[in-house]
């Protein structure tokens, strides 16, 4: 991957936290938010966070890209069923993937928008806020 695909979509801030939205180049987005000190989740593993969100948590670490000294936790939308957006895939994704359809493409799937994962965002932190000591 080279740097300049790593970047974020989206950097926004819902009710005093951050959150943020990768495009990753295979063609699916990535939601973060960064933990508040004083939450029980901070510096917990992603499997130990009882927070719904698509997927499950599938990231939790003390940097994000450049940002450092902090806990970030994050989802994915790479699941069966969700599908690939071509507007965000790197030219050399969308080659190899382009006559592999099977692959990326389900008749019953969904195409997670920024829009959705801000969302799902807002609502995990919604959560969240309620675990605030």
């Amino acid at each position: 991957m080279k740097r300049e695909d790593c970047k974020f979509a989206k950097e926004f801030t819902y009710k005093g936290i951050n959150a943020f939205v990768r495009n990753i180049p295979m063609g699916y987005r990535c939601g973060y938010i960064e933990v508040p000190k004083d939450s029980k989740f901070f510096g917990k593993r992603y499997d130990d966070i009882d927070i719904d969100i698509h997927g499950g948590f599938t990231y939790s670490e003390s940097y994000l890209l450049d940002k450092r000294d902090s806990w970030f936790i994050g989802f994915d939308c790479a699941h069966l069923y969700d599908l690939k957006d071509e507007s965000i895939m790197g030219e050399k994704e969308r080659e190899f993937f382009k006559d592999r359809e099977l692959f990326y493409q389900h008749e019953n799937g969904v195409l997670w928008t920024e829009e959705m994962v801000v969302n799902e965002l807002m609502r995990a932190i919604d959560s969240l806020i309620s675990y605030i000591k």
